[in-house]
């Protein structure tokens, strides 16, 4: 059958007004819903290419920002035992000044109103080392006391006994912070520091 007897045909057939009324608004419909569609599948495009452009251009900038995180300490058993707060290098300043005694290092919240710095009273070195210029490491962990925590700042201090002058680096892979009737909480990320003396 041919277009043109397909018309005839087509034409030959008898539809209530009603009938042609109820076929024309079906057919606005699913012409309207795929209209739709479209827009939808757009929005989506346009958001999702919004939100890439951004990254890029955050990345490209430099100023992507890591916040840290809290992680629970797991005993073997898999019972929790603690908590540990984890990628806090971008919250915490370090700097350091040496003399022929001893290294000062300055410890400073980036936001010390933001949690958990707001809570820390005291803090630490827990995994630390100084190297030489050539890599060597000259100090390794050396047991401190605690330095009071106070408007997200603090000062600690380590000996430097028997190290032979020149250039140093300060390596430091975490703290522990601490506070009345808390359980001690590491705080890891990584720290470089250069200094003389």
């Amino acid at each position: 059958m041919d277009y043109e007897n397909l018309k005839i045909s087509a034409g030959k057939i008898v539809m209530s007004e009603k009938t042609k009324e109820e076929l024309i608004k079906n057919c606005e419909s699913i012409a309207e819903e795929k209209n739709m569609n479209r827009k939808k599948t757009f929005q989506k495009n346009t958001a999702v290419i919004a939100v890439v452009a951004a990254c890029l251009c955050c990345t490209a900038a430099g100023i992507v920002y890591h916040h840290g995180f809290f992680k629970d300490i797991v005993r073997f058993d898999g019972a929790v035992v603690g908590t540990k707060y984890e990628q806090a290098t971008d919250e915490i300043k370090v700097s350091a000044a040496a003399d022929t005694e001893k290294i000062t290092i300055t410890v400073k919240a980036v936001d010390p109103s933001a949690y958990p710095y707001a809570e820390i009273e005291n803090i630490k070195l827990n995994d630390y080392k100084i190297v030489d210029k050539n890599g060597k490491t000259v100090i390794d962990n050396l047991p401190l006391e605690e330095s009071d925590f106070s408007d997200g700042t603090a000062e600690i201090t380590i000996p430097l006994k028997d190290i032979e002058n020149g250039d140093h680096k300060l390596i430091i892979s975490s703290f522990v912070g601490g506070s009345k009737g808390d359980q001690p909480l590491m705080i890891s990320g990584k720290w470089e520091v250069d200094f003389t003396f």
